[in-house]
Protein backbone atom coordinates (compact mmCIF):
# COMPACT_ATOMS: atom_id res chain seq x y z
CA UNK A 1 0.00 0.00 0.00
CA UNK A 2 1.49 3.50 -0.78
CA UNK A 3 0.52 6.55 0.40
CA UNK A 4 0.76 10.16 -0.80
CA UNK A 5 2.77 13.21 0.52
CA UNK A 6 -0.33 14.70 1.68
CA UNK A 7 -1.47 11.76 3.31
CA UNK A 8 0.99 11.13 5.21
CA UNK A 9 1.29 15.17 6.71
CA UNK A 10 -2.65 14.49 7.86
CA UNK A 11 -2.06 11.67 9.69
CA UNK A 12 1.44 13.11 11.35
CA UNK A 13 -0.39 16.18 11.82
CA UNK A 14 -3.28 14.27 13.42
CA UNK A 15 -0.57 12.28 15.85
CA UNK A 16 1.23 15.10 16.77
CA UNK A 17 -2.10 16.94 17.63
CA UNK A 18 -3.34 14.12 19.86
CA UNK A 19 -0.05 13.84 22.04
CA UNK A 20 -0.19 17.73 22.08
CA UNK A 21 -3.72 17.92 23.94
CA UNK A 22 -2.88 14.93 25.89
CA UNK A 23 -0.26 15.89 27.39
CA UNK A 24 -0.76 17.90 30.56
CA UNK A 25 2.82 19.06 31.18
CA UNK A 26 2.98 21.55 28.01
CA UNK A 27 3.11 25.20 28.33
CA UNK A 28 0.11 26.08 26.07
CA UNK A 29 1.55 29.68 26.68
CA UNK A 30 4.00 28.81 24.06
CA UNK A 31 3.75 29.66 20.41
CA UNK A 32 4.81 26.02 19.05
CA UNK A 33 4.07 22.52 20.19
CA UNK A 34 7.84 20.76 20.00
CA UNK A 35 7.79 17.74 18.30
CA UNK A 36 11.14 15.31 19.09
CA UNK A 37 13.22 13.53 16.34
CA UNK A 38 15.25 10.77 17.31
CA UNK A 39 16.83 9.45 14.30
CA UNK A 40 20.78 8.29 14.15
CA UNK A 41 22.32 10.53 12.43
CA UNK A 42 26.09 9.36 12.49
CA UNK A 43 27.31 5.48 13.38
CA UNK A 44 26.27 2.62 11.55
CA UNK A 45 22.23 3.24 11.72
CA UNK A 46 22.98 6.60 9.81
CA UNK A 47 22.14 5.30 5.94
CA UNK A 48 18.69 4.29 7.46
CA UNK A 49 17.50 6.87 9.75
CA UNK A 50 18.57 9.90 8.65
CA UNK A 51 16.02 9.69 5.62
CA UNK A 52 13.13 9.53 8.30
CA UNK A 53 14.72 12.37 10.30
CA UNK A 54 14.40 14.04 6.38
CA UNK A 55 11.13 13.11 5.87
CA UNK A 56 10.04 14.40 9.56
CA UNK A 57 11.34 17.37 8.96
CA UNK A 58 9.19 17.60 5.60
CA UNK A 59 5.65 17.04 7.14
CA UNK A 60 6.97 19.52 9.86
CA UNK A 61 7.57 22.46 7.01
CA UNK A 62 4.44 21.13 4.78
CA UNK A 63 2.03 21.35 8.51
CA UNK A 64 3.80 24.82 8.87
CA UNK A 65 2.83 26.31 5.56
CA UNK A 66 -0.70 25.20 5.39
CA UNK A 67 -0.79 27.68 8.82
CA UNK A 68 0.84 24.70 11.59
CA UNK A 69 -1.53 22.62 14.35
CA UNK A 70 -4.07 24.20 16.23
CA UNK A 71 -2.78 27.85 15.85
CA UNK A 72 0.35 27.06 16.67
CA UNK A 73 3.46 26.13 14.48
CA UNK A 74 5.56 22.95 14.94
CA UNK A 75 9.34 22.59 15.76
CA UNK A 76 11.34 20.17 15.33
CA UNK A 77 13.37 19.42 18.42
CA UNK A 78 16.28 16.89 16.59
CA UNK A 79 18.52 15.41 18.43
CA UNK A 80 21.31 12.40 17.15
CA UNK A 81 21.55 9.10 19.40
CA UNK A 82 24.31 8.49 17.04
CA UNK A 83 23.69 4.30 16.67
CA UNK A 84 24.32 4.20 20.41
CA UNK A 85 21.35 1.93 22.32
CA UNK A 86 21.73 3.60 25.71
CA UNK A 87 22.54 6.69 24.53
CA UNK A 88 19.15 6.75 22.97
CA UNK A 89 17.28 6.51 26.38
CA UNK A 90 19.24 9.57 27.37
CA UNK A 91 18.42 11.25 24.27
CA UNK A 92 14.69 10.44 24.66
CA UNK A 93 14.78 11.71 28.41
CA UNK A 94 16.47 14.86 27.49
CA UNK A 95 13.08 15.15 24.85
CA UNK A 96 10.55 14.19 26.73
CA UNK A 97 11.89 16.61 29.83
CA UNK A 98 14.01 19.81 29.59
CA UNK A 99 12.13 20.19 26.26
CA UNK A 100 8.64 19.17 26.52
CA UNK A 101 8.28 18.23 23.31
CA UNK A 102 4.73 16.73 22.45
CA UNK A 103 5.72 13.38 20.91
CA UNK A 104 8.83 11.62 19.64
CA UNK A 105 9.25 9.79 16.87
CA UNK A 106 11.81 7.98 16.45
CA UNK A 107 14.43 4.93 16.35
CA UNK A 108 14.76 2.32 13.54
CA UNK A 109 15.76 -1.26 15.51
CA UNK A 110 14.51 -3.23 18.09
CA UNK A 111 16.71 -2.45 20.24
CA UNK A 112 16.92 1.16 20.03
CA UNK A 113 12.93 1.03 20.85
CA UNK A 114 13.15 -1.08 24.00
CA UNK A 115 15.75 1.36 25.12
CA UNK A 116 13.74 4.12 24.82
CA UNK A 117 10.62 2.44 26.40
CA UNK A 118 11.56 2.40 30.26
CA UNK A 119 11.53 6.52 29.77
CA UNK A 120 8.51 6.72 27.83
CA UNK A 121 6.59 5.09 30.74
CA UNK A 122 8.22 6.70 33.43
CA UNK A 123 7.55 9.81 31.79
CA UNK A 124 4.53 9.00 30.49
CA UNK A 125 5.06 10.55 27.05
CA UNK A 126 4.62 9.25 23.44
CA UNK A 127 6.66 7.63 20.81
CA UNK A 128 6.05 6.91 17.09
CA UNK A 129 7.62 4.08 15.71
CA UNK A 130 7.78 4.46 11.91
CA UNK A 131 9.03 1.02 10.63
CA UNK A 132 8.19 -2.85 10.66
CA UNK A 133 8.90 -4.58 13.97
CA UNK A 134 8.84 -8.05 14.87
CA UNK A 135 5.54 -7.99 17.36
CA UNK A 136 4.12 -9.70 20.11
CA UNK A 137 5.06 -5.75 21.87
CA UNK A 138 1.90 -3.48 23.08
CA UNK A 139 2.75 -0.30 25.06
CA UNK A 140 0.00 2.25 25.75
CA UNK A 141 3.10 5.25 25.52
CA UNK A 142 4.02 3.39 21.89
CA UNK A 143 2.61 4.12 18.71
CA UNK A 144 3.50 0.95 16.00
CA UNK A 145 3.12 2.90 12.53
CA UNK A 146 5.10 0.01 10.55
CA UNK A 147 3.45 -3.20 10.42
CA UNK A 148 4.26 -6.79 12.46
CA UNK A 149 5.52 -9.92 10.47
CA UNK A 150 2.03 -11.42 10.67
CA UNK A 151 0.27 -8.58 8.89
CA UNK A 152 2.45 -9.57 5.95
CA UNK A 153 3.19 -12.77 6.12
CA UNK A 154 -0.60 -13.94 6.30
CA UNK A 155 -1.74 -12.04 3.77
CA UNK A 156 1.08 -13.22 1.41
CA UNK A 157 0.46 -16.60 2.21
CA UNK A 158 -3.38 -16.45 1.94
CA UNK A 159 -2.78 -14.91 -1.98
CA UNK A 160 -0.10 -17.66 -2.32
CA UNK A 161 -2.66 -20.53 -1.24
CA UNK A 162 -5.67 -19.19 -3.33
CA UNK A 163 -6.61 -20.58 -6.12
CA UNK A 164 -3.01 -22.76 -6.97
CA UNK A 165 -1.04 -19.68 -6.92
CA UNK A 166 1.97 -21.30 -5.50
CA UNK A 167 2.43 -23.81 -8.56
CA UNK A 168 1.58 -20.47 -10.82
CA UNK A 169 3.24 -18.10 -9.90
CA UNK A 170 6.54 -19.77 -8.05
CA UNK A 171 7.17 -23.07 -9.34
CA UNK A 172 5.11 -22.42 -12.75
CA UNK A 173 8.54 -20.60 -14.22
CA UNK A 174 10.94 -22.49 -13.01
CA UNK A 175 10.02 -25.67 -14.78
CA UNK A 176 13.05 -27.69 -16.07
CA UNK A 177 15.16 -26.10 -14.12
CA UNK A 178 15.18 -28.36 -10.58
CA UNK A 179 17.35 -26.89 -8.30
CA UNK A 180 15.91 -23.69 -8.59
CA UNK A 181 12.54 -25.15 -8.40
CA UNK A 182 13.76 -26.78 -4.84
CA UNK A 183 15.23 -24.14 -3.76
CA UNK A 184 11.87 -22.11 -4.47
CA UNK A 185 9.36 -24.66 -2.68
CA UNK A 186 12.28 -25.05 0.21
CA UNK A 187 11.76 -21.27 0.60
CA UNK A 188 7.56 -21.73 0.58
CA UNK A 189 7.70 -24.26 3.14
CA UNK A 190 9.75 -21.96 5.21
CA UNK A 191 7.90 -19.04 4.82
CA UNK A 192 4.08 -21.45 5.73
CA UNK A 193 6.26 -22.41 8.72
CA UNK A 194 6.59 -19.11 10.04
CA UNK A 195 3.36 -18.23 9.45
CA UNK A 196 1.96 -21.18 11.67
CA UNK A 197 4.37 -20.02 14.72
CA UNK A 198 2.79 -16.58 14.05
CA UNK A 199 -0.79 -17.78 13.94
CA UNK A 200 -0.73 -20.76 16.47
CA UNK A 201 2.45 -19.95 18.40
CA UNK A 202 5.68 -22.22 18.46
CA UNK A 203 4.65 -24.74 21.36
CA UNK A 204 4.22 -28.50 20.49
CA UNK A 205 0.39 -29.30 20.35
CA UNK A 206 -1.03 -32.65 21.61
CA UNK A 207 -3.34 -34.66 19.26
CA UNK A 208 -4.90 -37.98 21.49
CA UNK A 209 -5.55 -41.20 19.56
CA UNK A 210 -8.94 -42.27 18.96
CA UNK A 211 -9.75 -45.46 20.75
CA UNK A 212 -9.70 -48.22 17.81
CA UNK A 213 -5.82 -46.52 17.78
CA UNK A 214 -5.01 -46.88 21.20
CA UNK A 215 -3.02 -49.81 23.02
CA UNK A 216 -0.90 -52.68 21.19
CA UNK A 217 -0.62 -56.36 20.62
CA UNK A 218 1.77 -58.97 21.04
CA UNK A 219 3.05 -60.50 18.13
CA UNK A 220 5.70 -63.10 19.22
CA UNK A 221 8.24 -61.36 21.26
CA UNK A 222 7.31 -58.15 19.80
CA UNK A 223 4.92 -55.63 21.39
CA UNK A 224 2.85 -53.57 18.18
CA UNK A 225 1.06 -50.54 18.94
CA UNK A 226 -2.04 -49.85 17.06
CA UNK A 227 -1.50 -46.46 16.36
CA UNK A 228 1.57 -47.28 13.96
CA UNK A 229 0.07 -50.92 12.72
CA UNK A 230 -2.94 -48.14 11.50
CA UNK A 231 -0.51 -45.88 10.07
CA UNK A 232 1.23 -48.17 8.46
CA UNK A 233 -2.22 -49.68 6.86
CA UNK A 234 -3.08 -46.00 5.90
CA UNK A 235 0.24 -45.52 4.45
CA UNK A 236 -0.59 -48.41 1.85
CA UNK A 237 -4.24 -47.20 1.52
CA UNK A 238 -2.54 -44.19 -0.13
CA UNK A 239 0.35 -45.64 -2.07
CA UNK A 240 -2.08 -47.71 -3.61
CA UNK A 241 -4.73 -44.89 -4.82
CA UNK A 242 -1.73 -43.39 -5.93
CA UNK A 243 -0.43 -46.42 -7.87
CA UNK A 244 -4.25 -46.44 -9.45
CA UNK A 245 -4.56 -43.03 -10.26
CA UNK A 246 -1.16 -43.14 -11.72
CA UNK A 247 -1.76 -46.84 -13.98
CA UNK A 248 -5.32 -46.34 -14.64
CA UNK A 249 -6.33 -43.11 -15.41
CA UNK A 250 -5.88 -40.29 -18.29
CA UNK A 251 -4.17 -38.25 -15.85
CA UNK A 252 -0.92 -40.87 -16.32
CA UNK A 253 -0.70 -40.80 -19.57
CA UNK A 254 -0.60 -36.51 -19.65
CA UNK A 255 1.46 -36.38 -16.89
CA UNK A 256 3.78 -38.23 -18.48
CA UNK A 257 3.27 -36.26 -21.77
CA UNK A 258 4.17 -32.93 -20.32
CA UNK A 259 6.83 -34.05 -18.24
CA UNK A 260 8.92 -35.69 -21.60
CA UNK A 261 8.16 -32.82 -23.92
CA UNK A 262 6.39 -30.03 -22.49
CA UNK A 263 6.17 -27.85 -25.81
CA UNK A 264 4.86 -30.86 -27.94
CA UNK A 265 2.44 -31.63 -25.33
CA UNK A 266 0.97 -28.18 -25.73
CA UNK A 267 0.97 -28.50 -29.45
CA UNK A 268 -0.83 -31.62 -29.67
CA UNK A 269 -3.57 -29.86 -27.46
CA UNK A 270 -2.90 -31.09 -23.65
CA UNK A 271 -3.37 -28.09 -21.50
CA UNK A 272 0.41 -28.11 -19.82
CA UNK A 273 -0.41 -25.04 -17.26
CA UNK A 274 -3.36 -27.41 -15.81
CA UNK A 275 -1.63 -30.62 -15.82
CA UNK A 276 1.13 -29.13 -13.77
CA UNK A 277 -1.01 -26.93 -11.55
CA UNK A 278 -3.04 -30.47 -10.79
CA UNK A 279 0.31 -32.50 -10.47
CA UNK A 280 1.88 -29.82 -8.01
CA UNK A 281 -2.02 -30.10 -6.16
CA UNK A 282 -1.84 -34.25 -5.61
CA UNK A 283 2.23 -33.57 -4.28
CA UNK A 284 0.74 -31.04 -1.99
CA UNK A 285 -2.25 -33.24 -1.06
CA UNK A 286 -0.25 -36.65 -0.08
CA UNK A 287 2.00 -34.28 2.05
CA UNK A 288 -1.58 -32.90 3.80
CA UNK A 289 -2.37 -36.46 4.27
CA UNK A 290 1.08 -37.20 5.73
CA UNK A 291 0.55 -34.39 8.19
CA UNK A 292 -2.67 -36.25 9.76
CA UNK A 293 -1.46 -39.48 10.33
CA UNK A 294 2.16 -38.47 11.56
CA UNK A 295 0.24 -36.82 14.97
CA UNK A 296 -0.54 -40.42 15.76
CA UNK A 297 3.31 -40.94 16.33
CA UNK A 298 4.98 -37.77 17.10
CA UNK A 299 4.18 -33.85 18.67
CA UNK A 300 2.00 -31.40 16.16
CA UNK A 301 4.45 -28.30 15.86
CA UNK A 302 5.69 -25.63 13.21
CA UNK A 303 8.64 -28.04 12.16
CA UNK A 304 6.54 -31.75 11.70
CA UNK A 305 7.58 -32.41 8.83
CA UNK A 306 10.65 -30.99 8.78
CA UNK A 307 12.73 -33.46 10.52
CA UNK A 308 11.24 -36.33 7.82
CA UNK A 309 13.37 -34.31 5.39
CA UNK A 310 16.67 -36.53 5.06
CA UNK A 311 14.75 -39.68 5.75
CA UNK A 312 12.83 -39.07 2.43
CA UNK A 313 15.41 -37.60 0.65
CA UNK A 314 17.70 -41.23 1.79
CA UNK A 315 14.39 -43.26 0.16
CA UNK A 316 14.42 -41.25 -3.18
CA UNK A 317 17.68 -41.97 -3.50
CA UNK A 318 17.92 -45.51 -2.37
CA UNK A 319 14.32 -46.43 -4.39
CA UNK A 320 15.06 -44.43 -7.57
CA UNK A 321 14.27 -41.06 -8.64
CA UNK A 322 10.53 -41.39 -10.16
CA UNK A 323 9.76 -45.16 -9.24
CA UNK A 324 6.62 -45.73 -6.85
CA UNK A 325 7.49 -49.21 -6.36
CA UNK A 326 11.18 -47.62 -5.27
CA UNK A 327 9.49 -45.33 -2.95
CA UNK A 328 7.33 -48.34 -1.14
CA UNK A 329 10.56 -51.21 -0.73
CA UNK A 330 12.96 -48.48 0.12
CA UNK A 331 10.84 -46.50 3.03
CA UNK A 332 9.96 -49.86 4.33
CA UNK A 333 13.44 -51.19 4.35
CA UNK A 334 15.19 -47.96 6.11
CA UNK A 335 11.62 -48.41 8.36
CA UNK A 336 12.77 -51.95 9.49
CA UNK A 337 16.70 -51.16 9.01
CA UNK A 338 16.24 -48.36 11.84
CA UNK A 339 14.32 -49.96 14.21
CA UNK A 340 16.65 -52.98 14.38
CA UNK A 341 19.46 -50.56 14.71
CA UNK A 342 18.60 -49.28 17.41
CA UNK A 343 18.61 -51.24 20.07
CA UNK A 344 22.39 -51.63 19.37
CA UNK A 345 23.56 -48.63 18.43
CA UNK A 346 21.42 -45.79 19.32
CA UNK A 347 18.93 -43.40 16.93
CA UNK A 348 21.10 -40.86 15.98
CA UNK A 349 24.49 -43.80 15.47
CA UNK A 350 21.89 -46.04 13.78
CA UNK A 351 20.44 -43.14 10.77
CA UNK A 352 24.70 -42.76 10.75
CA UNK A 353 25.30 -46.20 9.48
CA UNK A 354 21.79 -46.42 7.39
CA UNK A 355 23.30 -42.89 5.53
CA UNK A 356 27.09 -44.28 5.19
CA UNK A 357 25.24 -47.54 3.76
CA UNK A 358 23.25 -45.81 0.78
CA UNK A 359 26.30 -43.74 0.02
CA UNK A 360 28.06 -47.02 -0.28
CA UNK A 361 25.47 -48.12 -2.40
CA UNK A 362 24.99 -44.98 -4.54
CA UNK A 363 28.66 -45.57 -5.49
CA UNK A 364 27.51 -48.74 -7.29
CA UNK A 365 23.94 -48.28 -8.52
CA UNK A 366 23.81 -44.91 -8.51
CA UNK A 367 19.98 -44.84 -10.28
CA UNK A 368 18.74 -46.65 -7.18
CA UNK A 369 16.93 -50.14 -6.55
CA UNK A 370 14.39 -49.52 -9.44
CA UNK A 371 15.70 -47.84 -12.59
CA UNK A 372 12.91 -46.53 -14.68
CA UNK A 373 13.54 -47.60 -18.69
CA UNK A 374 12.32 -46.17 -22.06
CA UNK A 375 11.92 -42.75 -23.08
CA UNK A 376 10.31 -42.30 -19.85
CA UNK A 377 13.72 -42.41 -18.15
CA UNK A 378 14.94 -39.99 -20.48
CA UNK A 379 12.94 -37.12 -19.85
Amino acid sequence: MTFSEGTITKVAATAVAAAYLASAGLARAEDTIKVGVLHSLSGTMAISETTLKDAMLMVIDEQNKKGGLLGKSLEAVVVDPASDWPLFAKKARELSSPNKVAAVFGCWTSVSRKSVLPVFKELNSVLFYPVQYEGEESERNVLYTGAAPNQQAIPAVDYLMDKEKVERLVIRPLYGRPPETLLATWGVSLIMQQSVRMIFGPTNREVGNPCWASGAFELGQLSITYNRMWLVIFALAVFFALHLLMTRTWFRLQVRAVTQDRHMASAIGIRTPWIGALTFAVGSGIAGIAGVGLPQIDNVSPDLGQSYSIDSFMVVVLGGVGSRWGTLVASMTLGIVNKLLEPFAGAVLGKILVLVFIILFIQKRPRGLFVLKGRFAEA
